[in-house]
């Protein structure tokens, strides 16, 4: 899904006519049937401006981009994405996270990584911009397999935080602890206007941009294998597992399904049932591992958001990604993994239809029907 998609002229022109967030606005409510928050609306009209100031110290005009990007399997959307080649003739894209946040908003927490950020009603705790830039960079590398070609395009992200000095007190966002990420994912102020501009220059001005920006779209999702790599290499460094007594035996014989299922060409079935308490989630667990050891591509998926989220913060940031939700597949390609994990299977729905479904989400398809689909073997962990 994307708002909005041109070339940097397009935009420019939309921005300068006081048209592209009410653009945005209407394929915002076209695609999700609800209104847009009134606060994100006017973050668009005033962050546009700031971003075409950047695009008019580049001299770029005929670069493609996309804002408003939502991530595979996520209803998280990335702001900017600029498509491009380098100053050597090497096909880039450039993500670019806006933020609004003023000196006087953000203040410092324990919690390593984080910032608390004053939205006015409310305070909420969020992580550094560079931080959340890293996210969504690896969002994009980690399940676009055009990143895993041979002549795959190379990514830069940054976040412009265009109402925040560098010159002001207190200077949260550049204090000495956040340096390392700031380094891999750059942090622009409001002074660095110019500075942008020729960020944007450099990555993108080798070409037009267009052939890069067409394979991004047509781009097949899939959870690329360094992705798989590392989270089998998280699932083993947490040790997290411990199997006793019967979860050995009823892992072993899990295993031995599995692996013999997955050589099939047909879609199975592995159905595991047991009561409360007989550690059906540690053998879950235990399982997607050693499948993930064997080279195979597997999710992850409950219907609890504390449990998963539980899960997310133990294996950290980037194998996140590999634990999700019942509901977060519908438009999701057949067979896209080769083995789908649904524990506590009992808490699937019916549907995955709320009444905020995009249109193009609405499959018509009972939620067990979504989740077959997707995968060449499901395993079934209910009580």
């Amino acid at each position: 899904m994307r708002l909005y998609e041109g070339t940097i002229g397009e935009f420019s022109k939309d921005v300068i006519e006081n048209r592209a967030a009410d653009k945005l606005k209407k394929a915002f409510e076209n695609y999700y049937h609800k209104r847009v928050n009134e606060s994100e609306y006017r973050s668009w009209q005033q962050s546009f401006n700031f971003l075409n100031n950047a695009f008019q110290v580049s001299e770029l005009k005929k670069n493609p981009l996309i804002i408003e990007h939502e991530l595979p399997y996520s209803s998280r959307r990335i702001d900017v994405l600029v498509f491009g080649s380098t100053e050597q003739n090497k096909e880039n894209i450039v993500l670019v996270e806006l933020k609004q946040w003023s000196n006087e908003n953000v203040s410092e927490v324990e919690a390593e990584g984080n910032i608390l950020v004053n939205y006015g009603r409310f305070k909420k705790e969020s992580p550094h911009p560079s931080l959340q830039v890293q996210g969504y960079h690896y969002d994009l590398k980690d399940f676009l397999t055009m990143f895993s070609d041979t002549d795959a395009p190379s990514l830069d992200s940054c976040a412009y935080c265009h109402n925040y000095s560098r010159e002001k007190k207190p200077d949260v966002l550049f204090s000495a602890k956040f340096e390392k990420a700031i380094k891999e994912f750059p942090v622009f102020a409001k002074e660095d206007v110019k500075k942008l501009g020729e960020y944007f220059q450099k990555r993108l001005s080798g070409s037009s941009g267009l052939e890069v920006f067409n394979r991004f779209l047509v781009s097949p999702i899939r959870p690329s294998k360094t992705l798989l790599a590392h989270t089998r290499q998280m699932i083993n460094e947490q040790q997290i597992f411990n199997l006793i007594d019967d979860q050995i035996a009823a892992f072993n014989a899990i295993m031995h399904k599995a692996i013999n299922l997955t050589k099939t060409k047909n879609k199975s079935v592995v159905i595991v049932k047991g009561g409360p308490g007989t550690g059906k989630s540690v053998i879950a667990l235990e399982v997607m591992g050693e499948l993930l050891r064997k080279g195979k591509t597997v999710m992850h998926a409950t219907g609890s958001s504390a449990f998963t989220n539980t899960l997310r913060k133990i294996v950290g940031v980037r194998a996140r990604k590999l634990f999700n939700f019942f509901n977060s597949f519908p438009t999701a390609a057949e067979n896209a993994f080769d083995v789908l994990i649904c524990d506590e299977a009992h808490r699937i729905r019916e549907t995955s239809v709320n009444r905020y479904t995009s249109r193009e989400k609405r499959t018509g398809l009972p939620q067990i029907e979504e989740l077959l689909k997707i995968a060449k073997l499901n395993i079934f962990f209910y009580r």
